[in-house]
Protein backbone atom coordinates (compact mmCIF):
# COMPACT_ATOMS: atom_id res chain seq x y z
CA UNK A 1 0.00 0.00 0.00
CA UNK A 2 1.55 3.39 -0.95
CA UNK A 3 0.52 6.89 0.76
CA UNK A 4 0.83 9.50 -1.27
CA UNK A 5 3.12 12.09 0.27
CA UNK A 6 4.04 14.82 -2.31
CA UNK A 7 2.64 15.99 -5.70
CA UNK A 8 4.46 18.11 -8.27
CA UNK A 9 2.45 19.09 -11.31
CA UNK A 10 5.23 19.59 -14.29
CA UNK A 11 2.64 21.67 -16.81
CA UNK A 12 2.40 24.12 -13.89
CA UNK A 13 4.67 23.62 -10.84
CA UNK A 14 2.20 23.96 -8.19
CA UNK A 15 2.91 21.43 -5.38
CA UNK A 16 0.64 19.89 -3.20
CA UNK A 17 2.10 18.92 0.40
CA UNK A 18 -0.37 16.14 1.77
CA UNK A 19 0.81 16.47 5.69
CA UNK A 20 -2.19 17.90 6.63
CA UNK A 21 -4.48 15.75 5.34
CA UNK A 22 -2.85 13.02 7.27
CA UNK A 23 -2.75 14.74 10.36
CA UNK A 24 -6.75 15.56 9.72
CA UNK A 25 -7.12 12.00 9.47
CA UNK A 26 -5.09 11.30 13.11
CA UNK A 27 -7.42 13.87 14.44
CA UNK A 28 -10.49 12.31 12.97
CA UNK A 29 -9.57 8.85 14.51
CA UNK A 30 -8.08 10.64 18.14
CA UNK A 31 -11.43 11.32 18.43
CA UNK A 32 -12.97 8.36 17.63
CA UNK A 33 -10.65 6.34 19.89
CA UNK A 34 -11.21 8.54 22.74
CA UNK A 35 -15.11 8.60 22.93
CA UNK A 36 -15.06 4.80 22.10
CA UNK A 37 -13.31 4.53 25.11
CA UNK A 38 -15.09 7.00 26.88
CA UNK A 39 -18.25 4.91 26.25
CA UNK A 40 -17.16 0.94 26.32
CA UNK A 41 -14.27 0.93 28.79
CA UNK A 42 -15.42 1.10 32.35
CA UNK A 43 -11.85 2.17 33.48
CA UNK A 44 -11.28 -1.56 34.26
CA UNK A 45 -8.00 -1.28 34.44
CA UNK A 46 -7.49 -5.51 35.57
CA UNK A 47 -8.74 -6.57 32.53
CA UNK A 48 -6.07 -6.73 29.41
CA UNK A 49 -8.44 -5.38 26.29
CA UNK A 50 -8.81 -1.96 28.76
CA UNK A 51 -5.35 -1.48 29.24
CA UNK A 52 -4.84 -1.80 25.44
CA UNK A 53 -7.49 0.34 24.64
CA UNK A 54 -6.46 2.69 26.92
CA UNK A 55 -2.31 2.41 25.21
CA UNK A 56 -4.02 2.91 22.11
CA UNK A 57 -5.38 6.42 22.51
CA UNK A 58 -2.22 7.42 24.35
CA UNK A 59 -0.55 5.93 20.76
CA UNK A 60 -2.80 8.25 18.75
CA UNK A 61 -2.07 11.33 20.69
CA UNK A 62 1.91 10.66 20.12
CA UNK A 63 1.48 9.95 16.58
CA UNK A 64 -1.16 13.00 16.17
CA UNK A 65 1.49 14.96 17.96
CA UNK A 66 4.86 14.11 15.78
CA UNK A 67 2.59 14.77 12.23
CA UNK A 68 1.26 17.98 14.41
CA UNK A 69 4.80 18.84 14.42
CA UNK A 70 6.21 18.32 10.84
CA UNK A 71 3.12 19.90 9.55
CA UNK A 72 4.43 23.03 11.74
CA UNK A 73 7.96 22.62 10.66
CA UNK A 74 7.17 21.76 7.49
CA UNK A 75 8.08 18.20 5.32
CA UNK A 76 10.76 19.19 3.74
CA UNK A 77 12.48 21.24 7.63
CA UNK A 78 11.17 18.45 9.59
CA UNK A 79 14.21 16.31 11.45
CA UNK A 80 11.83 13.16 11.27
CA UNK A 81 10.70 12.41 7.64
CA UNK A 82 6.84 11.93 7.17
CA UNK A 83 7.56 8.59 5.49
CA UNK A 84 9.49 7.39 8.56
CA UNK A 85 6.58 8.23 10.78
CA UNK A 86 3.87 6.76 8.78
CA UNK A 87 5.78 3.75 7.94
CA UNK A 88 6.69 2.62 11.00
CA UNK A 89 3.82 3.92 11.95
CA UNK A 90 1.46 1.30 10.28
CA UNK A 91 4.27 -1.53 11.15
CA UNK A 92 3.79 -0.57 14.84
CA UNK A 93 -0.19 -1.06 14.75
CA UNK A 94 -0.01 -3.87 12.52
CA UNK A 95 1.88 -6.00 14.86
CA UNK A 96 -0.35 -5.84 17.74
CA UNK A 97 -3.44 -7.41 16.98
CA UNK A 98 -2.59 -10.95 17.36
CA UNK A 99 -1.09 -10.72 20.76
CA UNK A 100 -3.90 -8.65 22.18
CA UNK A 101 -6.16 -11.02 21.17
CA UNK A 102 -4.30 -14.18 22.76
CA UNK A 103 -3.90 -12.52 25.81
CA UNK A 104 -7.43 -10.71 26.17
CA UNK A 105 -8.47 -14.61 25.63
CA UNK A 106 -5.99 -15.95 28.61
CA UNK A 107 -7.09 -13.24 30.96
CA UNK A 108 -10.91 -13.72 30.41
CA UNK A 109 -9.93 -17.49 31.00
CA UNK A 110 -8.06 -17.49 33.89
CA UNK A 111 -9.93 -14.40 35.67
CA UNK A 112 -11.51 -16.68 38.32
CA UNK A 113 -8.56 -19.22 38.43
CA UNK A 114 -5.95 -19.27 41.46
CA UNK A 115 -3.43 -18.41 39.33
CA UNK A 116 -5.15 -14.68 38.86
CA UNK A 117 -5.46 -14.58 42.76
CA UNK A 118 -4.05 -11.53 43.06
CA UNK A 119 -4.56 -7.60 44.38
CA UNK A 120 -6.45 -4.81 41.38
CA UNK A 121 -2.23 -3.09 41.67
CA UNK A 122 -1.03 -6.01 40.91
CA UNK A 123 -3.12 -6.50 37.96
CA UNK A 124 -2.61 -3.05 36.83
CA UNK A 125 0.80 -3.53 37.28
CA UNK A 126 0.77 -6.92 35.16
CA UNK A 127 -1.06 -5.42 32.22
CA UNK A 128 0.60 -2.38 31.81
CA UNK A 129 3.94 -4.46 31.78
CA UNK A 130 2.45 -6.60 29.54
CA UNK A 131 0.89 -3.89 27.32
CA UNK A 132 4.09 -1.84 27.28
CA UNK A 133 5.95 -5.11 26.49
CA UNK A 134 3.81 -5.75 23.09
CA UNK A 135 4.33 -1.98 22.12
CA UNK A 136 7.89 -2.41 22.63
CA UNK A 137 8.53 -5.19 20.51
CA UNK A 138 6.25 -3.98 18.04
CA UNK A 139 8.20 -0.38 17.92
CA UNK A 140 11.71 -2.69 16.92
CA UNK A 141 10.42 -4.58 15.02
CA UNK A 142 9.32 -1.62 12.80
CA UNK A 143 12.45 -0.21 13.07
CA UNK A 144 14.54 -3.36 12.26
CA UNK A 145 12.97 -4.59 9.16
CA UNK A 146 10.32 -1.42 7.32
CA UNK A 147 11.72 0.10 4.97
CA UNK A 148 10.83 3.91 5.62
CA UNK A 149 12.62 5.53 2.83
CA UNK A 150 10.28 7.40 0.17
CA UNK A 151 9.88 6.75 -3.28
CA UNK A 152 9.23 9.05 -6.32
CA UNK A 153 6.81 7.91 -9.20
CA UNK A 154 6.93 9.54 -12.22
CA UNK A 155 4.03 9.96 -14.26
CA UNK A 156 2.84 12.20 -17.03
CA UNK A 157 2.86 15.75 -16.24
CA UNK A 158 3.62 14.44 -12.57
CA UNK A 159 6.05 13.42 -10.25
CA UNK A 160 4.72 11.87 -7.22
CA UNK A 161 6.85 11.09 -3.40
CA UNK A 162 5.10 8.03 -1.97
CA UNK A 163 6.01 5.94 1.51
CA UNK A 164 5.05 2.20 1.37
CA UNK A 165 2.60 1.51 4.58
CA UNK A 166 1.18 -1.62 5.78
CA UNK A 167 -2.52 -3.06 6.25
CA UNK A 168 -3.28 -5.08 9.21
CA UNK A 169 -3.86 -8.83 7.53
CA UNK A 170 -5.22 -10.04 11.22
CA UNK A 171 -8.05 -7.38 11.41
CA UNK A 172 -9.24 -7.66 7.30
CA UNK A 173 -8.84 -11.67 8.41
CA UNK A 174 -10.56 -11.07 11.46
CA UNK A 175 -13.78 -9.07 10.16
CA UNK A 176 -14.46 -10.86 6.91
CA UNK A 177 -14.38 -13.85 9.12
CA UNK A 178 -17.39 -12.81 11.71
CA UNK A 179 -19.35 -11.00 9.54
CA UNK A 180 -19.42 -14.17 6.70
CA UNK A 181 -20.09 -16.39 10.03
CA UNK A 182 -22.57 -14.16 11.20
CA UNK A 183 -24.36 -14.07 8.43
CA UNK A 184 -24.36 -18.03 7.39
CA UNK A 185 -25.76 -18.81 11.37
CA UNK A 186 -28.71 -16.59 10.78
CA UNK A 187 -29.98 -16.83 7.58
CA UNK A 188 -31.76 -20.20 8.65
CA UNK A 189 -33.67 -18.61 11.24
CA UNK A 190 -34.10 -15.29 9.02
CA UNK A 191 -37.71 -14.88 9.53
CA UNK A 192 -37.69 -15.21 13.49
CA UNK A 193 -34.99 -13.14 14.06
CA UNK A 194 -37.18 -10.03 14.16
CA UNK A 195 -38.97 -11.14 17.06
CA UNK A 196 -36.09 -12.66 19.06
CA UNK A 197 -34.40 -9.29 19.21
CA UNK A 198 -38.01 -7.81 20.09
CA UNK A 199 -38.51 -10.26 22.51
CA UNK A 200 -34.71 -9.09 23.47
CA UNK A 201 -35.83 -5.48 23.61
CA UNK A 202 -39.00 -6.50 26.32
CA UNK A 203 -36.58 -8.38 28.38
CA UNK A 204 -34.06 -5.93 28.62
CA UNK A 205 -36.84 -3.18 29.44
CA UNK A 206 -37.92 -5.46 32.06
CA UNK A 207 -34.63 -5.65 33.30
CA UNK A 208 -34.21 -2.06 33.82
CA UNK A 209 -37.60 -1.27 34.92
CA UNK A 210 -37.11 -3.69 38.19
CA UNK A 211 -33.61 -1.82 38.55
CA UNK A 212 -35.40 1.70 38.81
CA UNK A 213 -37.87 -0.10 41.28
CA UNK A 214 -35.30 -1.82 43.37
CA UNK A 215 -34.53 -0.58 46.65
CA UNK A 216 -31.39 -1.23 48.81
CA UNK A 217 -32.00 -5.05 48.20
CA UNK A 218 -35.30 -5.24 47.68
CA UNK A 219 -38.09 -4.03 45.21
CA UNK A 220 -41.59 -4.00 46.70
CA UNK A 221 -43.99 -6.60 46.19
CA UNK A 222 -46.41 -5.39 44.22
CA UNK A 223 -44.23 -4.38 41.69
CA UNK A 224 -42.18 -7.56 41.82
CA UNK A 225 -44.73 -9.61 41.05
CA UNK A 226 -46.14 -7.49 37.86
CA UNK A 227 -41.80 -7.40 36.89
CA UNK A 228 -42.11 -11.47 37.41
CA UNK A 229 -45.32 -12.03 35.25
CA UNK A 230 -44.11 -10.08 32.68
CA UNK A 231 -40.72 -11.69 32.75
CA UNK A 232 -42.15 -15.16 32.68
CA UNK A 233 -44.82 -14.81 30.07
CA UNK A 234 -44.48 -17.66 27.49
CA UNK A 235 -42.56 -17.51 24.55
CA UNK A 236 -43.39 -20.51 21.78
CA UNK A 237 -40.26 -20.84 20.11
CA UNK A 238 -36.68 -19.98 21.56
CA UNK A 239 -33.41 -20.29 19.98
CA UNK A 240 -30.78 -21.96 20.93
CA UNK A 241 -27.82 -20.97 23.36
CA UNK A 242 -25.32 -19.92 20.52
CA UNK A 243 -27.68 -18.69 18.55
CA UNK A 244 -28.66 -16.09 20.56
CA UNK A 245 -25.31 -15.12 21.73
CA UNK A 246 -24.45 -14.65 18.27
CA UNK A 247 -27.79 -12.33 17.70
CA UNK A 248 -26.66 -10.24 20.89
CA UNK A 249 -23.06 -10.07 19.43
CA UNK A 250 -24.45 -9.58 15.76
CA UNK A 251 -27.50 -6.39 17.05
CA UNK A 252 -24.41 -3.86 18.64
CA UNK A 253 -22.19 -5.01 15.71
CA UNK A 254 -22.96 -5.67 12.84
CA UNK A 255 -22.55 -2.05 11.84
CA UNK A 256 -19.11 -1.65 11.93
CA UNK A 257 -18.60 -5.37 10.39
CA UNK A 258 -20.68 -4.76 7.46
CA UNK A 259 -18.49 -1.47 6.48
CA UNK A 260 -15.13 -2.87 7.12
CA UNK A 261 -16.20 -5.62 4.98
CA UNK A 262 -17.00 -3.66 2.10
CA UNK A 263 -14.15 -1.36 2.67
CA UNK A 264 -12.12 -5.07 2.14
CA UNK A 265 -14.21 -6.33 -0.62
CA UNK A 266 -13.93 -2.97 -2.80
CA UNK A 267 -10.06 -2.81 -1.97
CA UNK A 268 -10.55 0.37 -0.11
CA UNK A 269 -7.00 0.60 1.09
CA UNK A 270 -6.78 1.48 4.94
CA UNK A 271 -3.57 1.58 6.92
CA UNK A 272 -2.81 -0.16 9.79
CA UNK A 273 -2.33 2.83 12.03
CA UNK A 274 -6.11 3.45 10.94
CA UNK A 275 -8.01 -0.01 11.65
CA UNK A 276 -6.23 -0.75 14.68
CA UNK A 277 -8.90 1.53 16.65
CA UNK A 278 -11.01 1.25 19.64
CA UNK A 279 -13.65 -0.01 17.91
CA UNK A 280 -11.93 -2.94 16.12
CA UNK A 281 -10.52 -3.67 20.20
CA UNK A 282 -13.87 -3.32 21.52
CA UNK A 283 -15.87 -5.75 19.20
CA UNK A 284 -12.84 -8.28 19.19
CA UNK A 285 -13.41 -7.75 23.16
CA UNK A 286 -17.56 -8.86 22.99
CA UNK A 287 -16.70 -11.54 20.51
CA UNK A 288 -14.18 -12.97 22.84
CA UNK A 289 -15.93 -12.24 26.17
CA UNK A 290 -19.10 -13.68 23.98
CA UNK A 291 -17.38 -17.22 23.68
CA UNK A 292 -16.07 -17.44 27.17
CA UNK A 293 -19.46 -16.51 28.75
CA UNK A 294 -20.55 -19.34 26.13
CA UNK A 295 -18.65 -21.99 27.72
CA UNK A 296 -19.01 -20.83 31.19
CA UNK A 297 -22.55 -20.66 31.21
CA UNK A 298 -23.40 -24.43 32.07
CA UNK A 299 -21.54 -24.05 35.14
CA UNK A 300 -21.98 -19.78 36.47
CA UNK A 301 -25.42 -19.58 34.62
CA UNK A 302 -26.18 -15.63 33.23
CA UNK A 303 -24.20 -13.70 35.53
CA UNK A 304 -21.04 -15.00 35.82
CA UNK A 305 -18.09 -13.47 36.91
CA UNK A 306 -16.89 -11.18 33.43
CA UNK A 307 -16.72 -7.51 32.89
CA UNK A 308 -19.74 -5.30 31.98
CA UNK A 309 -20.08 -5.17 28.16
CA UNK A 310 -21.85 -3.25 25.35
CA UNK A 311 -23.48 -6.97 24.33
CA UNK A 312 -26.14 -7.86 26.74
CA UNK A 313 -25.04 -11.77 27.35
CA UNK A 314 -27.44 -12.05 30.69
CA UNK A 315 -30.36 -10.58 28.51
CA UNK A 316 -29.73 -12.94 25.85
CA UNK A 317 -28.96 -16.18 27.65
CA UNK A 318 -32.71 -15.83 29.44
CA UNK A 319 -34.06 -15.39 25.84
CA UNK A 320 -32.88 -18.97 25.50
CA UNK A 321 -33.45 -20.22 28.40
CA UNK A 322 -36.35 -18.37 29.65
CA UNK A 323 -36.75 -16.82 32.92
CA UNK A 324 -38.64 -18.98 35.34
CA UNK A 325 -37.20 -18.46 38.55
CA UNK A 326 -34.66 -21.20 39.91
CA UNK A 327 -34.02 -22.11 43.80
CA UNK A 328 -31.70 -20.93 46.03
CA UNK A 329 -29.44 -23.72 46.06
CA UNK A 330 -28.47 -25.14 49.02
CA UNK A 331 -25.49 -26.63 49.68
CA UNK A 332 -22.69 -27.03 52.98
CA UNK A 333 -19.51 -25.85 52.42
CA UNK A 334 -16.37 -27.92 54.02
CA UNK A 335 -13.16 -26.28 53.73
CA UNK A 336 -11.52 -29.86 54.79
CA UNK A 337 -12.31 -30.70 51.66
CA UNK A 338 -10.93 -28.23 49.30
CA UNK A 339 -7.67 -29.54 47.57
CA UNK A 340 -4.37 -27.26 46.92
CA UNK A 341 -6.33 -23.76 48.53
CA UNK A 342 -8.08 -23.68 44.94
CA UNK A 343 -11.61 -23.19 46.70
CA UNK A 344 -13.78 -24.53 44.11
CA UNK A 345 -16.90 -25.71 45.82
CA UNK A 346 -16.80 -22.38 47.79
CA UNK A 347 -16.31 -20.21 44.76
CA UNK A 348 -19.58 -21.93 42.71
CA UNK A 349 -21.72 -22.04 45.72
CA UNK A 350 -21.25 -18.51 45.81
CA UNK A 351 -21.94 -17.89 41.80
CA UNK A 352 -25.11 -20.29 42.37
CA UNK A 353 -26.08 -17.72 44.65
CA UNK A 354 -25.79 -14.44 43.25
CA UNK A 355 -27.04 -16.21 39.82
CA UNK A 356 -30.46 -17.12 42.13
CA UNK A 357 -30.50 -13.51 43.91
CA UNK A 358 -29.99 -11.84 39.79
CA UNK A 359 -32.94 -14.22 38.50
CA UNK A 360 -35.71 -13.37 41.91
CA UNK A 361 -34.98 -9.92 41.56
CA UNK A 362 -32.69 -9.74 44.35
CA UNK A 363 -30.12 -6.89 44.06
CA UNK A 364 -26.36 -7.54 46.44
CA UNK A 365 -25.05 -3.81 47.34
CA UNK A 366 -22.09 -2.65 48.32
CA UNK A 367 -23.62 -3.73 52.14
CA UNK A 368 -22.42 -7.29 51.16
CA UNK A 369 -19.86 -8.59 53.29
CA UNK A 370 -17.82 -11.63 54.10
CA UNK A 371 -17.13 -13.20 56.89
CA UNK A 372 -15.20 -16.26 56.87
CA UNK A 373 -15.34 -18.57 60.26
CA UNK A 374 -11.95 -21.18 60.35
CA UNK A 375 -11.01 -22.63 63.34
CA UNK A 376 -7.88 -23.49 61.79
CA UNK A 377 -4.34 -22.27 62.49
CA UNK A 378 -2.15 -20.03 60.53
CA UNK A 379 -4.48 -20.96 57.42
CA UNK A 380 -4.12 -18.40 54.65
CA UNK A 381 -7.35 -16.10 54.04
CA UNK A 382 -9.02 -16.94 51.16
CA UNK A 383 -8.69 -14.74 48.52
CA UNK A 384 -11.99 -11.85 47.56
CA UNK A 385 -15.38 -13.00 46.45
CA UNK A 386 -16.16 -11.19 43.85
CA UNK A 387 -19.90 -10.27 42.83
CA UNK A 388 -19.93 -9.56 39.08
CA UNK A 389 -16.49 -6.99 38.82
CA UNK A 390 -16.11 -5.85 42.51
CA UNK A 391 -15.24 -7.39 44.89
CA UNK A 392 -16.80 -8.20 48.84
CA UNK A 393 -15.01 -7.28 51.60
CA UNK A 394 -13.94 -9.30 54.47
CA UNK A 395 -14.91 -8.37 57.97
CA UNK A 396 -13.62 -9.52 60.90
CA UNK A 397 -17.34 -9.09 62.92
CA UNK A 398 -20.71 -8.98 61.17
CA UNK A 399 -24.03 -7.78 62.93
CA UNK A 400 -26.62 -10.55 61.91
CA UNK A 401 -30.39 -10.08 63.44
CA UNK A 402 -28.84 -8.49 66.31
CA UNK A 403 -26.21 -10.70 67.09
CA UNK A 404 -22.49 -9.66 66.91
CA UNK A 405 -20.62 -12.80 65.32
CA UNK A 406 -16.87 -13.05 64.56
CA UNK A 407 -14.66 -15.09 62.82
CA UNK A 408 -13.95 -17.39 65.57
CA UNK A 409 -17.35 -17.33 67.37
CA UNK A 410 -16.07 -17.14 71.03
CA UNK A 411 -18.69 -14.71 71.59
CA UNK A 412 -16.20 -11.61 72.58
CA UNK A 413 -17.54 -8.85 70.39
CA UNK A 414 -21.21 -10.13 70.92
CA UNK A 415 -20.72 -10.12 74.96
CA UNK A 416 -18.86 -6.51 74.42
CA UNK A 417 -21.56 -4.88 72.46
CA UNK A 418 -24.55 -6.30 74.95
CA UNK A 419 -22.21 -4.63 77.80
CA UNK A 420 -22.00 -1.32 75.93
CA UNK A 421 -25.71 -1.46 75.83
CA UNK A 422 -26.61 -2.60 79.33
CA UNK A 423 -24.52 0.15 80.44
CA UNK A 424 -26.38 2.76 78.68
CA UNK A 425 -29.42 1.49 80.18
CA UNK A 426 -27.95 1.73 83.68
CA UNK A 427 -27.56 5.22 83.15
CA UNK A 428 -31.02 5.89 83.29
CA UNK A 429 -31.66 4.12 86.27
CA UNK A 430 -29.00 5.56 88.09
CA UNK A 431 -30.12 9.22 87.47
CA UNK A 432 -33.84 7.86 88.76
CA UNK A 433 -31.84 6.99 91.73
CA UNK A 434 -30.45 10.36 91.98
CA UNK A 435 -34.32 11.71 92.26
CA UNK A 436 -35.14 9.53 95.13
CA UNK A 437 -37.60 7.53 93.34
CA UNK A 438 -39.01 4.62 95.24
CA UNK A 439 -37.29 1.08 94.99
CA UNK A 440 -40.10 -0.53 93.74
CA UNK A 441 -40.53 1.89 90.80
CA UNK A 442 -36.90 1.21 90.22
CA UNK A 443 -37.03 -2.44 90.15
CA UNK A 444 -40.19 -1.88 87.51
CA UNK A 445 -37.78 0.22 85.63
CA UNK A 446 -34.89 -2.89 85.81
CA UNK A 447 -37.02 -5.04 84.89
CA UNK A 448 -38.98 -3.90 81.87
CA UNK A 449 -36.05 -1.87 80.27
CA UNK A 450 -32.47 -3.89 81.38
CA UNK A 451 -33.16 -7.05 82.27
CA UNK A 452 -35.65 -8.59 79.62
CA UNK A 453 -33.75 -6.32 76.98
CA UNK A 454 -30.51 -7.81 78.53
CA UNK A 455 -32.06 -11.60 78.71
CA UNK A 456 -34.32 -11.19 75.48
CA UNK A 457 -31.12 -11.03 73.41
CA UNK A 458 -29.22 -13.23 75.50
CA UNK A 459 -31.65 -16.07 74.47
CA UNK A 460 -33.85 -14.43 71.46
CA UNK A 461 -31.77 -12.24 69.28
CA UNK A 462 -33.97 -9.51 67.75
CA UNK A 463 -34.85 -9.43 64.11
CA UNK A 464 -34.06 -6.20 62.63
Amino acid sequence: MLAVLHEVVAATGSHTDNTDKYLVLMLLKLGLDATAFYLCSRKLYRYIFTMCSLSIVLADVVLTCSLAGVWFVGADRSPVPLCFLLANAAATYGALPLPVILLGLVDYYLHNSYLCNHSNSWKYLKNAALISLGWTLALVYSLTYVNAEAKELNRPQLKVLVCEVDDSMPIALFVLTVFAAFICLMLPFLPRVPQWVKEADRLSEVREKQKSHSSDLFISTDSKEQMEKCLERTYSERPPLWISLALGFGTFWIPYLMISSVCLLFDLGVPAYITVNVLWLECTNSFLMGIVFWTKSNKEGPYSQLPENVCLWNVYWHLSNGTRDERLPIAVFKPSKIQDNTEEEYRCLVRDFVAWCHNNSLQLTSKTKELVIDFGRDRPRPRPVQIGTEEVEGVQTYKYLGLWLDNRLDWTSNTRQLYKKTQSRMYFLRRLRSFNICRKLLWMFYQSQVQDKQTGELIHPPSQ
